[in-house]
């Protein structure tokens, strides 16, 4: 257990047999280094705040009741404020269920990484900040819920110009929760930037792509999209006042 405040490198070791978790890092204001460590046989191999996901690398964390890196995004561990990159690990990261996740920073999600939500929960792009998750023909990045049904989780939004928004080679899969409210698995708001691309929708209870758009306007001049596929969508992409 890793508490607030805490320094501490955690780098080609052995965790097994836990009841819990094999390593609790959901307490903020720490500084961490998680590198090739091997974690089975646990409730989970790792809990994290949203922070912290950036400091883990390689090894092998299969092998447990969940195989996943359970995000904490409770409080103030549901920010992301340094900037970082959510590399591909040999299990999905889980977005704590009810939760906004809160990027306020550069963040990069890596090919081939998976990013799966509990029911309720949403990432939120804030101004100035960016997501940037390309992946690749054959390294896709993957974000879907942990309940394989539509709508079973909110969506990513974005608010902002930031350049770098950017999204390619993913698959989006169970979004749209409650589409009255969410609008879209991808929701953007007055003019937010995004560029997405390659990119397909499947199981989608709301659009796939909702975005606001100011009076007089009939687009969102900084929203560009090309080459996307919609699976079972209640809609694909909608733009209004």
């Amino acid at each position: 257990i890793l508490y607030a405040g805490t320094r501490m490198n955690v780098n080609n070791t052995t965790i097994t047999n836990c009841e819990n978790y094999g390593i609790n890092a959901s307490y903020s204001g720490g500084e961490f280094e998680f590198t090739n460590n091997t974690i089975n046989n646990c409730l989970y191999p790792m809990v994290a705040a949203v922070d912290y996901c950036g400091d883990i690398s390689g090894g092998d964390l299969t092998g447990n009741t969940n195989d996943a890196i359970y995000v904490y995004a409770h409080a103030s561990q549901s920010s992301m404020s340094t900037p970082q990159t959510w590399k591909n690990l040999s299990v999905p990261y889980r977005i704590q269920g009810n939760k906004n996740v809160q990027v306020n920073t550069d963040w990069t999600v890596a090919p081939g990484t998976t990013i799966e939500f509990e029911q309720g929960a949403a990432i939120k792009v804030n101004d100035g900040h960016s997501l940037y998750a390309v992946g690749t023909p054959t390294e896709l990045i993957t974000f879907k819920g942990v309940i394989d049904a539509v709508g079973s989780w909110k969506r990513i939004s974005f608010d902002g110009t930031n350049i770098l928004n950017e999204l390619g080679y993913c698959s989006i899969l169970n979004a749209g929760e409650d589409p009255a409210n969410t609008q879209g698995s991808i929701y953007l708001w007055y003019n937010a930037k995004l560029n997405i691309h390659n990119t397909s929708f499947t199981d989608i209870a709301s659009c796939a792509v909702y975005g606001k758009i100011l009076s007089g306007q009939t687009a969102n001049p900084n929203y560009s999209s090309s080459n996307l596929t919609f699976n079972n969508t209640a809609c694909t992409e909608s733009f209004e006042q």
